[in-house]
């Protein structure tokens, strides 16, 4: 079994939890519903940055850990065949870091537009 399997297993649950709060519909009239979850999306954002790049870690320590144990075998082979067989080994890790990557995103964006909904709000109070 590859190292830190568990653990990217762990963070992978994480990560999905995480992205399911971005899926939740939210009304875009409640300024104090949006400042909370503007909040609770920061919170998501430092942490989701932080699992992306312990994810890379875990790939790389992967990655050293197969070619430690398989080297011989791994040179016996094409480069491509022996890349391959790595990249289906460290799926899971690679999984992970897409998983990340793209919740940080989506986190950037989503937050950008509650900005600027908080601000039209601010904007329609003032001109009231």
């Amino acid at each position: 079994m590859l190292i830190h399997t568990e653990t990217i297993e762990k963070l992978i649950e994480e990560t999905l939890a995480m992205t399911a709060f971005t899926k939740e519909e939210v009304g875009m009239d409640a300024p104090d519903d949006l400042a909370g979850r503007l909040t609770k999306m920061n919170a998501y954002l430092a942490r989701s940055g932080e699992i992306f790049a312990v994810a890379k870690l875990l790939l790389t320590e992967q990655v050293a850990q197969i070619y430690d144990v398989m080297e011989e075998d791994l040179d016996k082979l094409k480069a491509t065949d022996a890349k391959r067989i790595v990249t289906v080994k460290t799926r899971r890790a690679a999984y992970l870091i897409d998983l990340s990557e793209r919740l940080n995103h989506n986190l950037v964006h989503e937050g950008n537009n509650i900005r600027r909904q908080l601000q039209y709000i601010e904007d329609q109070i003032r001109n009231v």
